[in-house]
């Protein structure tokens, strides 16, 4: 299971926001065209990732468990379990966990053209 090793990453208030993000590298040995990164990530109970620009990448989060909301230049998504959102390079997004749980979720980064 990933998240029974230490993170990889441990992130507090990130982008200006609340809580701590746990961050696991799922493929850290090599990369594959067209993919830069996937990661396993978990924010704490009422945590929020501050707002901040996807600089370089396009990316899709899925919700694994938990109950939040994503926010896509100011416009919120709900996000639950089994959820996917794509999040376009040069899009402002952020993550709010809207439980008194951790939100888990994946995001994997795909490289734009």
């Amino acid at each position: 299971m990933i998240d029974s090793r230490t993170p990889d990453l441990v992130h507090n208030n990130l982008f200006r926001g609340r809580g701590t993000v746990s961050v696991w590298n799922c493929v850290p040995q090599k990369r594959v065209y067209p993919f830069s990164v996937v990661l396993w990530c978990s924010l704490s109970a009422q945590g929020i990732v501050g707002r901040h620009k996807q600089q370089a990448h396009h990316q899709v989060i899925v919700c694994i468990s938990g109950k939040g909301e994503i926010r896509i230049q100011k416009r919120a998504i709900p996000f639950e379990k089994g959820a996917s959102i794509a999040v376009a390079k040069g899009d402002v997004l952020s993550i709010h966990n809207l439980e008194e749980t951790e939100l888990i979720y994946t995001i994997t980064k795909v490289h734009a053209e």
